[in-house]
């Protein structure tokens, strides 16, 4: 396992190297792993979107439009960084690096999974997407690939879990408001209405909507995050007009559609979706959990937790397509901030973890 856990960290720091924060990055990073994977008798498909490439490879008795028993998926675009922060290096068992918990290091993990599995015989297909975009666009990798036909029965995201196995992640819904108001000289306030003190109110009014006060055994509530303003062509002059851009992740069981509805309600100016994504919720006691769940317990010598995400992933599209996915990823902290890093053990760990889990679904 040492050995392999190496391996991992040596091919970690070659995808943090590739800075794949655009085109150019996402390629390099796509090609090492293509070249990796097929030096390893592993047969990889690939496939390219909007000038994006991504990799579909499989073990097993299938092919790309095959159901696989299990699949793992990997993101191999990362958030930008400093300079500094895409030169790799290791110290007190850490991997530092840009995209070393989020998630390089887990994608390398399933490669080296996958792999594993080439030269056995089985009569189930084990799958391994890599994709790009995750951090921008999903849709365009992942969410792409199952419209083309990948499928499976059952789904893991190597996102940022700490070994916590991800049931639940919120939806959602970006949208931008337009707000009236009356344009007036800047000393002469009260001759005009003042778009942005409009679109503030608005925004309250919106904290305030049914939608907001949902909760579960899960999250307080939704999230409503205003995360920009555009207003104003002259500092003596009322604005006439304000956009606000709104990021509202939803909880499971909301749907955007209504969320929508109600915000319509209030009478914007104009509202422009800008993304949806759909909420995930898988049954604790789906069988797939349940065999993940029994195999964490084995290498972790504790019972499996369960958590719920503030934030999206590509389990969303999994769950579009009616496949269960969970988010589930090794140990490490401050991914998108400075000084991310992974646990070089927790690698292993992880490794352990994933090729006991596809052994028990094999057998299931």
């Amino acid at each position: 396992m040492l050995r392999e856990v190496q391996e991992i960290v040596e091919l970690t720091k070659s995808f943090i190297r590739a800075k794949a924060i655009d085109a150019s990055g996402v390629t390099q990073a796509m090609e090492i792993a293509e070249s990796w994977l097929k030096s390893r008798g592993v047969r990889v498909y690939k496939e390219r979107n909007q000038g994006l490439p991504m990799i579909v490879a499989f073990v097993g008795p299938t092919g790309p439009q095959d159901r696989a028993k299990v699949l793992l998926n990997g993101h191999l675009d990362v958030v930008p960084g400093k300079p500094e922060q895409f030169e790799p290096y290791e110290s007190g068992g850490k991997l530092f690096g840009r995209g070393s918990y989020d998630m390089l290091a887990a994608a390398a993990a399933m490669m080296n999974c996958v792999a594993s599995l080439a030269n056995k015989s089985s009569s189930q297909a084990v799958a391994l997407m890599l994709v790009p975009s995750e951090e921008t666009a999903g849709e365009i990798g992942t969410g792409f690939l199952l419209q083309k036909g990948v499928t499976a029965d059952f789904a893991i995201c190597g996102e940022p879990t700490n070994l916590g196995i991800a049931i639940q992640s919120k939806g959602v819904l970006q949208i931008e408001l337009e707000v009236s108001g009356k344009a007036a000289h800047g000393s002469r306030p009260w001759e005009g209405e003042n778009a942005i003190e409009n679109a503030l109110h608005l925004y309250k009014q919106i904290a305030e909507l049914p939608f907001m006060q949902a909760h579960s055994s899960c999250y307080n509530g939704p999230s409503l995050n205003l995360a920009r303003i555009a207003a104003g062509d002259a500092i003596n002059r009322v604005p006439d007009k304000c956009v606000i851009a709104l990021d509202i992740r939803y909880l499971p069981g909301q749907q955007w559609q209504a969320i929508l509805e109600e915000i319509r309600g209030l009478a914007p100016s104009s509202i422009k979706v800008i993304s949806t994504g759909a909420p995930v919720c898988v049954d604790q006691n789906d069988p797939h959990v349940l065999l993940l769940a029994q195999a964490v317990q084995k290498y972790t010598g504790s019972p499996a937790r369960f958590i719920c995400q503030h934030g999206a992933a590509d389990t969303r599209f999994f769950a579009e397509a009616g496949i269960p996915s969970v988010e589930f990823g090794p140990v490490g902290r401050n991914h998108h901030g400075e000084g991310e890093y992974v646990e070089v053990n927790s690698i292993g760990t992880f490794l352990s973890i994933l090729k006991d889990f596809i052994e028990r679904e094999v057998k299931a």
